[in-house]
């Protein structure tokens, strides 16, 4: 069922405020871009309705959220035509050794914004006392390694009794059966309990890009938890491909040929008392996954 109380109405209303606050506004045409190669097996690079959508939007702007090519000896293709732009990236799981290719950085500045690299191998182990010292700050990653702060698939497997298998039913019959990326690179996923315990920091914007390369998931998805807002997006599902616009932090979807299309979004409670947005262009394959948060 899809609702939203009065009160988490006047959290997002708050958090809304001082996200688009001027002092942290990009500008305009500023673009967070994951998964950029698009769907498995694109031979055009970059994605031919991405580079579409760039030629008739030009960026001023690009973060990119890694897997910048699905076959990292192909790197030196997708520079040759970013390489005009002004452009931040972390690396994916298909990037390999991505910074013996371009500058690794670690924290910069744009449009008077921190941006931070939160760098990571694909078993997504990493010192998280880092987050708690973050403020006002962008943390970019490829790795959805906050998952359960959107749904609860890929499930775990862990139980090994017949009262753990019952519990793990039980808990199963009540999850959040919605699908976003894959199965994390068989990565030992952190659960709710593990979450709850994570410091976060303060007025940080969590941004991951591995969402959107399959038809059957959504691509873009946004929740905010301990005063921080996490989204998770991507292209390669074609019919709803996208950018995210730094400025407003909501999606721009776009068809093959690069133009804008209309889209809807629809927002569901989490586990964590939080608000979960999901959004998807307004495209006939939609319907199949508008029924999953019912």
């Amino acid at each position: 069922m899809i609702y939203v109380k009065k009160s988490k109405y006047i959290i997002i209303l708050i958090l809304l405020i001082i996200f688009n606050n001027p002092s942290y506004a990009f500008e305009k045409n500023s673009y967070f871009i994951g998964h950029p190669y698009g769907y498995h097996g694109n031979k055009h690079i970059p994605d031919r309705s991405l580079k579409k959508f760039l030629t008739k939007n030009p960026p001023v702007f690009i973060l990119f959220g890694g897997d910048m090519t699905e076959n990292e000896s192909n790197f030196q293709l997708f520079y040759q035509y970013f390489k005009k732009f002004n452009f931040l990236a972390v690396r994916g799981n298909h990037d390999g050794d991505l910074f013996s290719k371009i500058p690794f950085w670690k924290n910069k500045n744009i449009s008077k914004k921190k941006i931070f690299n939160l760098d990571m191998n694909s078993d997504m182990k990493f010192d998280k006392t880092i987050l708690g010292k973050k403020n006002d700050t962008i943390i970019v990653q490829h790795y959805l390694w906050y998952l359960r702060l959107f749904t609860d698939i890929p499930r775990s497997s862990s139980a090994n009794n017949f009262k753990d298998k019952i519990i793990l039913k039980v808990k199963r019959f009540f999850s959040l059966k919605i699908p976003l990326v894959n199965s994390m690179y068989a990565s030992t996923i952190l659960e709710k309990k593990q979450i709850e315990k994570i410091d976060f920091g303060s007025n940080n914007i969590y941004l991951a890009g591995d969402c959107g390369a399959y038809k059957d998931r959504f691509s873009y998805s946004k929740t905010f938890y301990k005063n921080n807002v996490f989204i998770c997006s991507g292209i390669g599902s074609v019919w709803a491909n996208h950018v995210i616009n730094l400025r407003s932090l909501e999606p721009i979807f776009f068809d093959v040929n690069g133009n804008i299309i209309t889209h809807s979004c629809k927002k569901v409670d989490g586990k964590f008392q939080n608000i979960i947005e999901f959004c998807l262009p307004n495209h006939i394959n939609s319907k199949k996954l508008w029924k999953l948060l019912r």
